[in-house]
């Protein structure tokens, strides 16, 4: 038996394995419903990225924006870790304060629906209707009305700010 097992070993690392979707990916947005219970669903296609990597908690923070935040757990310890690396200094350690008091851990239930506390819903003056928007490494949860304050933003860039800060840019 020792004499194939350097042959099965081969084998076994010859066979392709078909890599899991990346975590870092999180794209466009989506409109979403509050219910009345507080509980929003998750978008399938962002579901199905994470139920792979076997994910069945999200990591939630109230944002910058009037927003919340939502992590997978292994992208919320990395920007935790990211954050903490950083020179200590007023704002970092309000940031880091302020992730530390809004965090909260979240069960993702059997219809991809994650609960938000109502401290959150107030937080980000959700109604109803929201948008889930893919930001990279995490969603963001948005009231209808701030996130499209939030895209004019993106529309008050002026071509000399853009040819500035993003030399060689363009949409």
């Amino acid at each position: 038996m020792c004499f194939f097992l350097p042959f099965i070993l081969f084998f076994l690392t010859a066979i392709p394995v078909s890599p899991l979707p990346p975590l870092d990916d999180f794209q466009g947005p989506d409109e979403v419903v509050l219910d009345a219970k507080r509980r929003v669903q998750l978008v399938a296609r962002h579901m199905e990225v994470m139920r792979l990597h076997g994910i069945n908690t999200v990591d939630v923070v109230m944002g910058p924006e009037k927003n919340v935040l939502i992590y997978p757990p292994q992208n919320f310890a990395h920007m935790l870790a990211e954050l903490k690396a950083l020179p200590k200094n007023a704002v970092s350690n309000k940031m880091l304060q302020h992730i530390q008091r809004t965090h909260r851990s979240i069960e993702i239930d059997q219809n991809n629906r994650i609960l938000l506390p109502s401290a959150y819903v107030s937080f980000g003056e959700f109604d109803k209707d929201l948008m889930l928007a893919g930001s990279g490494r995490y969603l963001s949860l948005w009231s209808l009305p701030n996130f499209l304050a939030m895209t004019q933003g993106v529309s008050a860039i002026t071509p000399a700010d853009a040819d500035q800060y993003l030399p060689g840019f363009s949409l």
